[in-house]
This record gives C-alpha cells, sequence and structure tokens, in this order.
C-alpha cells in the first residue's frame, strides 16, 4: 500500500504558483493563524510582515469576521448589485466608505478583486469624456513603477510592452516619471517635484490635453518599495490635471484602510482624485472585495455602465467586510499604523545607516520598504536573488517578508505588537547586514 502524499507533495503536482518557477520545490502549507502569526503543517510558526499579500489588515483567526460570514450566509449569500436588486450589507458598506472618504467621493461601484476594479476604472475613465461629448480624450497616463493588477489594461499602465511575449498591448498609454530617490540622477540636478510635474506638463503639451483621459498612479507607490512622494508633489499634479480636464485616478488598492496611516492616502496628501479605487485590506482577505469611489462628476457621466460582475457588492464579502470596518474602528488600528509604522521606520533607518548596501528606507505607516543597492552612488542593482532574502527572513528568522525590486518590503497587519514589530525590525538588520555588495550572503557568525 502506498504511503499517502503529503500536502506539499499534492500541491507540487496540481498547483502553479505565480511568480514561483517549477523548479522550487520547497512549500510552506500554512493552516492556521493568529494575529500576526501563521502556522504550517509542520508546526513551524512565522511572524507575518507580508500580511498574506499585504491584505491581512485586523491579522488573522478574527471569530468577528468568521461570525459576520456565516450569519449572513444563513441568511443571504448573495445578490448582484449590477441592477435594481442590491443588500442591507453593500448599502451599509458604501455609506461606510464615503465617510472616510475625501469629500467629493459620492458613489460606489463594487467588484471582486483589485485588478478587476483597476480595469473597470481604466473603462470609467475614457467613458466619462465621451458621454461628455470629448470622445478623444482617450490616453491614459501612469507613473513609472506603479502596479495596478494583473488585467491586460493593469499590464500596459505597468509599461508592459509586446516584445515582452505578450502581443500587442493596449495603445495610447504613456507612463511618466514618478519623484523617486532612485530616479535621482533623471532629475538633473532639479528638485524631484519640480522635475516631475514639468516632465508631466510636457507630456501633457505633447499629448495634447483634449487627447487624455486619466493619470493613475499609486498615492504611495508600493511597487517600488513602499515609496512615500514629496509632500507637495500630488497637490500640485491635482491641480495641473484639473486645470486641463484630466481626470486622477488614485489606486489604493494597497494603502486604504490605514496601511498608510490614514483610512486613505488621498487624505494623507489633502488631494481629491475623481476615482479611488480599493480592494486588500477593505475585508482584510476574509472575503474577496474591491469598490471604486467615484466622484459626483465621474458618478453622473458614467451612469448605468456595465462594470463590477457578477460577484460585485456580493453580500457576504460586504458583511465581512463591515465587520473589519468595525474592528479597525475599535481597537484604533489606523492612528496604530501611523505610529507604530514611524518607529519601525526610524529604527531601520537609523540601525541600517552604515551598511553599504543600504540606500533608503521608504514608507509611512505600516507600508515599509528598504532599499538594497550595490553601489550607493550609482544606485546599481543588488546582485542577489530575490529568494535568497526571502529564505533568510524565512528560515533563519522565521519572518515572512518580500524582497522584490529591491526592496525589502514590510507589510504586516496593523494588529502588530510591539515586540513584533522589534522582532521584525532585528531580523531585517542581522539579515541586510550579512550582505556585501558582490551579492554574497556571509554565515550567520559574521565569518567570510
Amino acid at each position: 500500500m502506498s504511503t499517502p502524499a503529503t500536502w506539499a507533495e499534492r500541491d507540487r503536482a496540481v498547483v502553479q504558483h505565480p511568480w514561483l518557477d517549477a523548479g522550487v520545490t520547497e512549500r510552506a502549507v500554512i493552516v492556521r493563524g493568529e494575529g500576526a502569526t501563521v502556522w504550517d503543517s509542520d508546526g513551524r510558526a512565522f511572524l507575518d510582515a507580508e500580511s498574506a499579500a499585504w491584505l491581512t489588515h485586523v491579522g488573522h483567526g478574527r471569530p468577528e469576521l468568521a461570525q459576520a460570514a456565516r450569519r449572513q450566509a444563513e441568511r443571504l449569500g448573495h445578490v448582484s448589485t449590477e441592477g435594481v436588486l442590491t443588500s442591507r450589507p453593500a448599502v451599509e458598506l458604501a455609506e461606510r466608505l464615503l465617510a472616510k472618504a475625501p469629500p467629493n467621493m459620492a458613489r460606489v461601484r463594487f467588484a471582486s478583486c483589485g485588478s478587476e476594479a483597476d480595469d473597470d476604472a481604466f473603462r470609467f475613465a475614457r467613458l466619462y469624456h465621451a458621454r461628455r461629448g470629448e470622445p478623444d480624450r482617450t490616453w491614459i497616463l501612469s507613473l513609472e513603477g506603479c502596479f495596478h493588477g494583473r488585467c491586460y489594461s493593469g499590464a500596459a499602465l505597468q509599461g508592459f510592452t509586446s516584445d515582452m511575449g505578450l502581443g500587442p498591448m493596449l495603445p495610447q498609454v504613456r507612463q511618466v516619471i514618478a519623484p523617486l530617490p532612485q530616479n535621482s540622477a533623471r532629475f538633473e540636478g532639479a528638485d524631484p517635484t519640480d522635475h516631475c510635474v514639468e516632465a508631466l506638463r510636457r507630456t501633457i503639451d505633447e499629448l495634447g490635453a483634449e487627447n487624455i483621459a486619466a493619470l493613475f498612479a499609486e498615492p504611495v507607490m508600493a511597487g517600488p518599495g513602499m515609496a512615500e512622494l514629496p509632500a507637495d508633489y500630488w497637490p500640485r499634479v491635482s491641480e495641473l490635471l484639473r486645470a486641463n480636464g484630466i481626470l486622477l485616478v488614485f489606486d489604493e488598492v494597497v494603502t486604504a484602510f490605514g496601511r498608510c496611516g490614514d483610512w486613505f492616502a488621498a487624505n494623507l496628501y489633502g488631494v481629491e482624485p475623481d476615482i479611488i479605487v480599493v480592494a486588500k485590506g477593505i475585508a482584510s482577505g476574509y472575503a474577496p472585495l474591491a469598490a471604486l469611489l467615484l466622484s459626483a462628476e465621474v458618478a453622473t457621466a458614467i451612469n448605468g455602465a456595465e462594470g463590477g460582475g457578477s460577484y460585485g457588492g456580493h453580500a457576504v464579502a460586504c458583511a465581512v467586510a463591515n465587520a473589519n470596518l468595525d474592528v479597525i474602528e475599535a481597537e484604533g488600528l489606523v492612528r496604530r499604523s501611523a505610529e507604530l509604522g514611524r518607529r519601525m521606520k526610524d529604527r531601520l533607518a537609523a540601525e541600517l545607516a552604515s551598511v553599504p548596501v543600504v540606500d533608503h528606507v521608504s514608507g509611512c505607516g505600516l507600508m515599509l520598504g528598504v532599499h538594497l543597492t550595490a553601489d550607493r552612488a550609482t544606485g546599481a542593482e543588488l546582485p542577489i536573488g530575490e529568494e535568497v532574502i526571502d529564505s533568510v527572513l524565512r528560515d533563519d528568522h522565521g519572518v515572512l517578508a518580500m524582497y522584490y525590486h529591491g526592496s525589502v518590503n514590510l507589510v504586516p497587519p496593523l494588529v502588530l505588537t510591539d515586540a513584533e514589530a522589534d522582532r521584525i525590525v532585528a531580523a531585517v538588520v542581522a539579515t541586510v547586514r550579512r550582505i556585501s555588495p558582490d551579492g554574497s550572503l556571509a554565515p550567520v557568525d559574521g565569518a567570510r
């Protein structure tokens, strides 16, 4: 009689993991979670500093959310909000979202995930202008380095090209430079905001404002290592876009619901986007859900347009989201994120200041990035595999984090304790100090 296969063996046989090469055989089968800790099938405990794909704001194993899902499912599993039907949880959630959003937000459309919602926003930005008598406004601008999901529109917004094996991409999409520290060599000695706003102005002049629909961006850029942009950047960009009739679309899939230290990153900068896209922390990953928050002008123009899909406004997902917001409010997690994130950022910056491979530490709230480089003067890429740093943090320190595009990204649950925060900082500091500019990794004892 054959020995039953382990869950890891069964996974390797049937599941294809995005971003994981088929040659990688290691698996960690997570079976349980509580707070900021998860356990695998071998009994190993891991401190979750990547928040299960940056979204488990209220932590793992929350009975309040599980009970909300059960109560709603027993009463009503789902009714689509595509037509005249709706549900009480969807209405309540929409009201609560608008109450916390910038004051110009007037309506909510529901979707199932951030990628789908970003795709809706892409289409609605063009449709808005077409219905207002400006059908030539079809160009979409985006900030270099931002992530906007895995639909084709998101790939186009991220600068994917036809030579990447995907065939023709969506036309009339243009990227513009962002005021990131890693772009400093391109600023020609100018102030980062001055340079980037002027570059945007030149792009508008080149394409013609009358041909541009919108600018898409993450207000705090998760893709390039949780990069908080200069305080004056978004107010100046917003003013420039508004003067030219161009919509501002904030992709707050990562940043919203306390992740950045406020309910919305738009509030941090004091700007009023025309569309805000949210997902991830809206239900802390306990149910798939996303939403588009629309200004009154946009909502009026696209009224009746298709979007959102069969599961948009899912009653159980909305009930879970309402319970999730209850926890965030009751436990003061927005303020907690701002305060604890500030302390972690300061400690990381201080303890890594003299480490040659560290370029800078960025972020706000509990979305932090430690940017690594082979040469601070040139910003050269550190020649080390992303999986190497991930595995050291995981296997040597029991911390789950993601090294992505040159940055160790820390996005833990907002329920993180002080002791857990200190442990994450210590693990990152110990790991990074072992890395040499040539990409080699010193032994744990420091010997070379």
